[in-house]
């Protein structure tokens, strides 16, 4: 091999070495030929400097002494030589969160390249794209990564390397995902499969790496395979499954005898069929022996991999690997109410959930762990095995039985960890060790009281400081959120709510700032936000509203009062959960930051919050500024310069209100009598405990003076209510709460903000003015055949008639194409669609049906988001005939997505399937309504539901349509 060969081998070694199995599913343990015990060796030697010597510390997680190796290598020899050293740094730096650092070698490789006339430069450079790209995409420049990983893989292809170039496209849709490109993505898939189907499997290792990677990207952004014609000329589709990737790879592996390259195929089934699991279960209907199956195939292949594969550190990642995911307690909470199952399939789940298996293979890996080379990813693997542990722990003590491990044993694998993360001056590294140990401390204080409680809470915090501080250093915020969430927990438990209030702050500031890092996928992503990312925001709210003296029995607070800061705060951290909830949805961060509800407000409106805690229901009431010293002396709410704010309190136990909203849901749509009248009953109860919340005031306010909610309402002279609402309310449409005399939607407009980007907007133009793109399909394309709409041409007639602008796509005529085209062609302020779609609480299942095909949320963007509608952005989108998904509460998101995706300011659905006969009058009232001068949307949409009321007297036909957006 000549050297400028080698030297492009240990550059592509270097950067390989960093790019395999990334992700939290996985434990990640890469060692460079075999595992051997012993001390970490970070000497560097007095003379004889070399890269390889670099690469050897940086793979033995000696970044420090890698990096001032490297720094004097970049100084000698040709600028090649030097460009090569100078890219390698930056990745070194990376590693150390050195930021700037790593900037600014990066900048100096990029100049050695350019100053360099040698035969390799194009090389040097698409690896140093390949450098920066993940340089960006840590920083969170996810557009310009994407822009890197391109330029890379072009470098790559001119330079006939289709497999270095299929790895860069793989890292490019990476990126992109967070964005919400989910077309580019699929197309750049689809290109990369291509590739890789016309490579010989003489080409090697890298096209089994890029092969996985595939595989692994795919299931990532939430598709199990990809469709591509079998040749350049044929129109003949050919499906590469996620299976048949991975055995593909495990082929060539075989072929060239690679153990590492078949045991990280396998693992990555295993990877995948762990994420099947997880969203099979995350269903709001669970098809149980599916989830069944997937479980079984999750244990199955990691076994494969612990039993066979004679990679050591392959095989103790799935050994790890299948203990988080057998310690998992949502898994539990399936097994209890999971129906259909056999005698025999239950009896082998609890046999692979014995504590005496999961004794068994706790001790297997730790025997493995004792014989690793030292480095970062032995910390790591450590620190993973204690994880698993502490959550097996959290399940005893939640379930008050035995704890499982001697704490002092979880505690021996994080001191070792603590003692090599310190010998390798790795500050991310101890930081996460030194955060575990404080949750291990504060888990023993909850089975601890009196001073031995104290002194575990005090040193739990004391580890938290030290591993919140170890990662501000090096700026690590995607772990320095996670700290200081456990602080402020810390903090609370010891009375502490000045100090737990700046740590969730802190917290919150800093989950604000990521953004689209935090979208990266979890096998069991749903769970994660919930379990992770959630709480932060709700463990805020009930921190910044604290319980009255009356509640303080149940609660155990001191009656402290809510500052106008802190009720301010409350707003602001619900509606960035709006935002964070839908972004979940969308796994990606492509919701635009959403402008202040207080500043769109204008008299007549109202900003409703609906906060549901554990033993109360909070309520913020948002006005807008009317006339300051009128309101100064009018009421005693807290005034701001744009709007006031108000508090209200019920106590109610969450668990009543859940089982109300329930109750609401489950007869709302019926018109049985017996039903209807367990609704209302329901539903006057829910009234009372939203609208007649009493006012929570300053200090100075005696409490006698302090009203109800729906008094406040009513001195405030509102007409429409604008609902941030709280997960569980978005069940129901809150124009069906019921005071015992009239429904809510009698008294007021009703419009929803759910993380939407709330624009500002005008009325809508009247007559002519008004353009309508009206599209309907009476006999959906197959498999949709049984939802038939007979009206729809009735509807779409209507809509025809009505005065404005319309232009009708029916039938074969509502085509993708079609509809690509007028969107294209013409400025519309209302896209009305008359066609059967689906809106749930995740994206492969919310999509609308045109004539010729089906058109996920995903595409939305694609179609709507031409320049047209960049310039004139659609005002409003109806789904007249659309529906949430049955069962499922946070369907409601999928609404929002597709109102996000379409570009529109607002849209108008339907909770649930309404008759197709009531969708004509429907349609007919709210254009005659919208017709009437200075009628906004809101008010356009309640007469539209009076009108239905008066000729359907259930709520089943009236009451499910829901405006989200803006409401003007």
């Amino acid at each position: 091999m000549t050297m400028a060969n080698l030297r492009y081998v240990l550059i592509g070694c270097l950067i390989l070495w960093l790019t395999l199995g990334t992700g939290r599913t996985a434990a990640q343990i890469t060692v460079n030929g075999n595992s051997e015990q012993g001390v970490i060796n970070c000497a560097i030697p007095d003379r004889d400097l070399s890269l390889s010597q670099a690469q050897t510390f940086y793979e033995s997680g000696c970044y420090n002494a890698a990096a001032t190796v490297l720094e004097t290598v970049s100084q000698q020899g040709d600028s090649i030589n030097q460009a090569i050293a100078l890219s390698n740094l930056s990745l070194t730096h990376q590693q150390l969160g050195n930021w700037q650092l790593a900037t600014d070698a990066l900048k100096m490789a990029f100049e050695r390249i350019e100053a360099s006339n040698a035969d390799h430069q194009a090389a040097i450079q698409a690896q140093a794209l390949d450098v920066q790209g993940q340089l960006q995409l840590a920083r969170g420049q996810a557009a310009a990564a994407a822009t890197s990983w391109e330029q890379a893989a072009q470098l790559y292809t001119q330079l006939d390397q289709p497999n270095r170039a299929a790895l860069s496209q793989i890292k490019q849709a990476r990126s992109l995902q967070t964005l919400g490109l989910f077309q580019q993505v699929k197309r750049i898939l689809v290109d990369v499969a291509k590739s890789l189907r016309e490579q010989p499997t003489s080409d090697g290792s890298e096209k089994a790496i890029a092969l996985r990677q595939l595989a692994d990207v795919l299931w990532m952004t939430g598709a199990s395979e990809i469709s591509l014609h079998k040749s350049d000329s044929s129109n003949e589709q050919q499906t590469r499954s996620v299976q048949s990737l991975l055995k593909e790879s495990l082929n060539i592996g075989r072929e060239l005898n690679r153990t590492d390259i078949t045991a990280a195929a396998t693992l990555s089934l295993g990877n995948f069929y762990r994420h099947q699991f997880f969203k099979d279960i995350s269903q709001p209907t669970i098809d149980h022996q599916k989830a069944y199956k997937n479980f079984s195939n999750t244990l199955f292949i990691y076994d494969q991999v612990i039993n066979e594969t004679s990679n050591r550190p392959l095989a103790l990642q799935a050994l790890l690997n299948q203990l988080s995911f057998k310690v998992n307690a949502d898994i539990y909470d399936w097994l209890s109410e999971a129906k259909g199952l056999s005698t025999d399939q239950q009896r082998e789940l609890q046999t692979a959930l014995e504590p005496t298996a999961l004794q068994t293979s706790y001790d297997t890996a730790k025997t493995q762990l004792s014989i690793l080379r030292p480095g970062r990813q032995t910390v790591y693997a450590h620190v993973n095995l204690a994880e698993s542990l502490l959550k097996w722990q959290q399940m005893k003590w939640q379930q008050n039985q035995p704890l499982a491990i001697d704490g002092t044993e979880i505690l021996a694998l994080l001191k070792t960890a603590e003692a090599q993360a310190r010998q390798l001056d790795d500050k991310r590294a101890l930081s996460s060790v030194l955060g575990h140990q404080g949750q291990l401390y504060g888990l023993y204080s909850k089975d601890s009281q009196g001073p031995r409680q104290n002194a575990y809470l005090e040193t739990a915090t004391i580890l938290t400081r030290q591993a919140l501080s170890q990662a501000q250093a090096i700026g690590a915020r995607d772990i320095s959120y996670q700290w200081q969430h456990q602080l402020g927990r810390l903090l609370t438990a010891q009375g502490d709510r000045d100090g737990a209030i700046a740590a969730y702050k802190g917290a919150f500031d800093t989950l604000q700032t990521l953004r689209s890092d935090l979208i990266a996928v979890n096998s069991d992503q749903r769970f994660y936000f919930r379990d992770n990312i959630e709480p932060i925001y709700r463990e805020l709210v009930a921190l910044l509203l604290p319980p009255t003296r009356s509640q303080q029995s149940k609660a155990n607070a001191d009656g402290v009062q809510t500052s106008q800061q802190d009720l301010d705060l409350v707003r602001k951290v619900m509606d960035a959960l709006q935002v964070a909830e839908l972004e979940n949805f969308f796994q990606a961060a492509c919701v635009d930051t959403t402008t202040e509800l207080g500043k769109t407000l204008q008299p007549g409106d109202a900003g409703i919050y609906p906060i549901l805690l554990d033993h109360r229901l909070e309520v913020v009431l948002q006005l807008p500024m009317v006339d300051k010293t009128v309101q100064q002396a009018n009421t005693t709410s807290e005034l701001t310069e744009d709007y006031t704010l108000q508090r209200f309190s019920s106590n109610v136990e969450k668990a009543d209100i859940e089982q109300l909203l329930s109750q609401i849901r489950r007869n709302l749509d019926s018109s049985n009598p017996g039903a209807v009248r367990q609704f209302e009953r329901a539903s006057e109860r829910l009234y009372t405990y939203l609208f007649e919340a009493t006012e929570i005031g300053p200090q100075t306010k005696p409490q006698t003076l302090a009203i109800a909610l729906e008094n406040a309402l009513a001195n405030s002279s509102s007409k429409t209510l604008v609902f941030v609402l709280d997960g569980p309310f978005r069940a129901i449409p809150l124009g069906t709460l019921y005071d015992g005399e009239n429904y809510l939607l009698e008294k007021y407009a009703i419009a929803l903000n759910l993380g939407i980007e709330v624009r500002e907007s005008t009325t809508l133009p009247n007559g002519a003015d008004l353009k309508v793109l009206a599209a309907g399909v009476r006999n959906p394309p197959i498999p949709f055949e049984d939802y038939v709409l007979p009206n729809v041409t009735a509807e779409l007639e209507k809509i025809q008639t009505s005065g404005a602008s319309v232009k009708l796509l029916q039938e074969e005529d509502f085509t993708r194409e079609t509809f690509n085209q007028q969107l294209n062609d013409a400025n519309y302020q209302i896209v009305h669609l008359a066609t059967h779609g689906q809106f749930a609480s995740n994206r492969e299942d919310t999509y609308i049906l045109a004539d010729d095909e089906r058109l996920p949320v995903d595409e939305l963007n694609a179609l709507f988001r031409n320049t047209q509608a960049i310039q004139n952005p659609i005002e409003l989108i109806i789904f007249s005939a659309c529906r949430t998904a049955t069962g499922d509460n946070r369907a409601v998101l999928g609404l929002a997505g597709a109102t996000v995706q379409s570009g529109a300011r607002s849209a108008i659905a339907a909770l649930w399937s309404v008759d197709d006969a009531a969708s004509v009058p429907f349609a007919e009232a709210f254009y005659q309504h919208l017709e009437q001068p200075e009628t906004s949307r809101a008010v356009a949409l309640q007469q539209a539901q009076l009108t239905l009321k008066t000729e359907y007297t259930t709520p089943r036909y009236w009451a499910p349509y829901v405006l989200v957006g803006s409401w003007r």
